[in-house]
């Protein structure tokens, strides 16, 4: 398993609480899943910015540490969080805000993402009863998202290989979802089967909703009278969503631990919800 490359972006005016967290994150870099890069680990002689350029743009986690001098600093949000985010949209990277002190970042290119520590409350506020509480929390967050990239990769590692060799178990979709969702609430059918007569049984069928590049499990079906459709209506208000273009997909799994990813493709769609739902803002 491969370790996930961080590239931390910050004002110098908030080195010490850069410091912190990188403390927080070191069990992460000790376990070998994490390396963290910021501007300080540049050795004499060499070009700074060209360095930094290269760790931004092959960095998996950007962390956007937040303050107002982050957001005065012309390098940080003009040059390092634009860049950021154009690889986010790309879906190259995971970019990630994390609110260090009190400020109005509503409006913000990157106001639409979830922030930590949770709840969006600034490192320096008042909702912790220490700073150490707000960086565990921040931790916590940034490892959740660690696994979840590495989980990706072991997606595609299994499709990769799947090129190979047939994989198992299989599935096709019975009600194809295309063109535009205006309604919230979306119905999922797929027929999920063992690929040869002597595979085990299905265990499970996660539908899943992916946009830009990540991925999330809207439900998970168990087998019901030993039928075989996997059938789910879910409220996609209730997973935060933006507006636009989304991908919906279903990996099958069997009773061995074999996995399918989206047997017959995935589906992209065009989603715009309700103005009753819209997805939550950081506040």
């Amino acid at each position: 398993m491969e370790n996930i490359s961080i590239f931390y972006s910050y004002s110098h005016k908030d080195g010490h609480l850069r410091e912190k967290l990188e403390k927080h994150l070191t069990l992460l870099k000790q376990e070998g899943v994490i390396t963290g890069w910021h501007d300080r680990n540049i050795s004499a002689g060499i070009e700074w910015e060209h360095e930094i350029e290269t760790h931004l743009n092959t960095a998996q986690i950007i962390l956007l540490l937040i303050s107002a001098d982050f957001l005065a600093s012309t390098y940080c949000y003009s040059i390092e969080m634009k860049q950021a985010m154009e690889r986010h949209t790309r879906g190259e990277a995971r970019v990630i805000p994390i609110i260090l002190r009190p400020v109005d970042w509503k409006g913000a290119p990157f106001s639409h993402l979830q922030a930590l520590p949770r709840g969006a409350r600034p490192v320096t506020g008042r909702g912790w009863h220490n700073q150490d509480e707000a960086f565990v929390d921040i931790a916590q967050g940034i490892r959740r998202v660690v696994e979840e990239l590495h989980s990706q990769d072991s997606k595609v590692l299994f499709e990769y290989e799947g090129e190979k060799q047939q994989t198992k178990p299989g599935g096709v979709w019975i009600s194809p979802i295309n063109g535009e969702i205006a309604e919230d609430i979306i119905s999922f059918a797929a027929f999920a089967y063992p690929t040869h007569s002597d595979d085990p049984p299905i265990a499970y069928v996660n539908f899943t909703v992916g946009w830009h590049g990540y991925w999330q499990v809207a439900s998970t079906i168990y087998p019901s009278d030993n039928s075989p459709v996997f059938s789910s209506e879910v409220k996609l208000g209730n997973l935060h969503l933006p507006a636009g273009k989304i991908q919906i997909s279903f990996d099958v799994y069997d009773q061995k631990g074999n996995m399918n990813l989206a047997p017959n493709g995935v589906h992209t769609v065009l989603y715009q919800p309700s103005k009753s739902i819209q997805p939550k803002k950081q506040k």
